[in-house]
């Protein structure tokens, strides 16, 4: 397990460096590297929000320009331009710098403030990967590479940086926000399936606060929903408000109180 942020992105950028070296990496960019506050003390075991990939913004240009990086690195051309011959900690710094400013503007991550305004205003959360892949079109990028299976492995192993980082946060609940990484982790070994107790008759899924059933926990520890995306038109109000109930009712579930 990681100790930091650092240690993350090391590891991150360890991956990489290693299907570069053996002519396999199939990106031309830097991997999703997270900023320091991702990992830093919460003075509660928040949510964790979880995404499917980090998208490739088409007003990128303007973004950089306005987190003020420092050196070369003003053009999306140059910040995120995959491979180097040698990680330049410059360069891996204004990568960090660059994705907490995009954090601060992307509607993605307004999304998930609107629902954590809706079902428990004031509780700390954070907002992560699946995969570090940055690629807007999920079926040409994330997703051919899940239907190839000569990248098995390399997605395999991008689930457990995942896994490490979800250890090292430790949240009282996970959310799975992305179809299609909800369905990925339906089947990943870190996901256990709460089975039915089929001598009582009664479901081993716990039925708590009004009617919550917990179906997934990660390690067998914390509690998982699964979603769509919050944002682009996928999610209407009325879903987002069930959504919001489930998170609440999975928090009462475990003794969780939240400020009003």
């Amino acid at each position: 397990m990681v100790a930091n942020a650092g240690g993350i992105n090391d590891e991150i950028i360890s991956l990489w460096e290693k299907w570069d070296k053996i002519g396999k990496l199939p990106t031309k960019h830097w991997p999703l590297l997270y900023p320091e506050v991702v990992l830093e003390k919460k003075k509660e075991r928040g949510i964790l929000f979880v995404g499917m990939n980090p998208s490739l913004a088409k007003n990128i240009d303007k973004l950089i320009s306005e987190a003020e990086l420092d050196g070369i690195y003003n053009t999306g051309e140059r910040l995120l331009k995959w491979p180097v011959k040698k990680v330049n900690d410059l360069q891996k710094k204004n990568v960090i710098r660059f994705e907490e400013h995009a954090r601060s503007k992307y509607s993605y991550y307004r999304s998930i403030k609107k629902l954590m305004d809706l079902s428990c205003p004031g509780r700390e959360y954070e907002v992560i990967d699946l995969f570090l892949i940055r690629d807007t079109d999920q079926k040409g990028g994330v997703g051919g590479l899940i239907s190839n299976p000569d990248y098995s492995d390399f997605l395999k192993e991008q689930i457990k940086v995942w896994a490490s980082l979800v250890l090292q946060i430790n949240p009282v609940l996970i959310v799975v926000i992305n179809a299609e990484a909800a369905h990925i982790l339906n089947y990943a070994e870190e996901i256990e399936k709460m089975e039915e107790d089929k001598k009582n008759g009664l479901n081993k899924y716990k039925d708590l606060a009004d009617g919550y059933v917990e179906k997934r926990r990660f390690k067998n520890e914390i509690p998982i929903i699964f979603s769509s995306m919050l944002s682009g038109g996928r999610m209407d109000i009325y879903s987002r408000e069930r959504l919001a109930w489930h998170i609440n009712s999975a928090l009462a579930s475990k003794g969780c109180c939240f400020p009003k």
